[in-house]
């Protein structure tokens, strides 16, 4: 008998009865028999059992121990294992799970917020539409002004824009795609650092710092100036004006040359004889002269012209006897870079016409 149980004087089960705790006096609930749950709790009034003292399925008596009254080989009840979410729960701080789903009711209500805003901003676009001003209004906008955002700011337009009236930039415009203008364009000055294409272009003034490449015809109505070097393929001008011209290959000319310029001053000489006279037509480069011859004349020259523009050394003068009085005369020619002078060898005859012509070359 173990000494530490309290019911001392009852007697000890058989075999027979260790294998089941039914007794006469016993009491089953619900018409249920537990033979693995239920247990016998000792009373301590005489140490007999009662049949009141079987608990439930329900209940479990946690305060005994395998050494406090159990009967040998006999295995205590195992207590009721607790609910899977109630374990679960029990891990977490109950304060945790409520900032959690505090979040989740603020994450859910901006949600719905963005949805509910970017649905009626699109009702509002979809239901924006053209509006007409009276004339009132339009007199209201005109006499003010409205700013909008500063200059730090961008204003970004995303649909067409068309304006009936002026506009005006007050500082640079930068266009990044392609600008086409309908009409005509008038604007003081244009810079155009990349390439530029114009069907057509006209202006005052045109001042080009860099190489200027025209795939076309190029047509100036008024005068071409070029202070520095100017290199053509094919120059077509009615009249074209240089101070100094270089031709690097042949020079091909498919119409007359005319050689204009200021007429050259001339004087007599002593060959011309008594009553003798001449004439000259043309310019420093070419001409004509006529000589008429008095009585008396004498070797030495006819007439001495002095050039408009003097020459940067002695010219070549090129003489050819126009009339037969002229070709039978050994004549000669003086020359400086200022004048020349038609001369002859011989005395010509009394009363001849002697013509010549002349051409100059630098």
């Amino acid at each position: 008998m173990n000494p530490d149980n309290k019911n001392e004087g009852a007697p000890l089960e058989s075999p027979d009865t260790a294998s089941s705790l039914e007794t006469p006096d016993t009491v089953v609930e619900n018409g249920t028999k537990s033979a693995a749950t239920d247990t016998i709790k000792p009373q301590e009034n005489g140490g007999e059992l009662s049949g009141e003292s079987l608990e439930s399925d329900d209940t479990v008596d946690t305060s005994k121990t395998p050494d406090s009254g159990a009967p040998d080989g006999k295995k205590p009840a195992d207590p009721k294992k607790t609910s899977g979410i109630r374990a679960f729960l029990a891990r977490f701080n109950v304060y945790l799970l409520l900032f959690i789903l505090l979040l989740l009711i603020a994450a859910i209500a901006m949600t719905v917020a963005a949805f509910q805003a970017h649905k009626a901003s699109n009702n509002t676009a979809a239901k924006i539409g053209n509006q007409p001003l009276s004339q009132s209004a339009l007199q209201d906008l005109a006499n003010s002004d409205a700013t909008v955002g500063t200059s730090s700011q961008t204003l970004n337009v995303q649909s067409n824009a068309i304006f009936a009236g002026q506009v005006i930039a007050r500082s640079n415009l930068e266009v990044a795609g392609t600008i086409k203008v309908g009409g005509g364009l008038s604007i003081p000055s244009i810079s155009v650092s990349g390439s530029g294409t114009f069907g057509s272009l006209q202006s005052g003034s045109v001042a080009i710092s860099g190489n200027a490449a025209i795939q076309g015809n190029l047509t100036t109505q008024g005068n071409l100036n070029v202070n520095g070097t100017g290199s053509f393929g094919t120059l077509s001008a009615q009249r074209l004006s240089v101070g100094s011209l270089q031709l690097n290959s042949p020079l091909v000319l498919t119409s007359h040359i005319t050689a204009g310029g200021p007429v050259p001053r001339k004087s007599d000489g002593n060959a011309l004889g008594s009553g003798g006279t001449s004439s000259l037509s043309g310019s420093d480069t070419a001409g004509t002269i006529t000589i008429n011859t008095g009585g008396g004349p004498a070797a030495g020259c006819f007439v001495n012209v002095t050039f408009a523009q003097a020459f940067s050394g002695s010219p070549r003068v090129l003489l050819t006897p126009a009339s037969s009085a002229a070709a039978g005369l050994p004549y000669y020619v003086n020359r400086t870079g200022t004048s020349f002078s038609i001369c002859t060898a011989a005395p010509a005859a009394a009363g001849q016409n002697i013509t010549f012509d002349y051409a100059i070359f630098d």
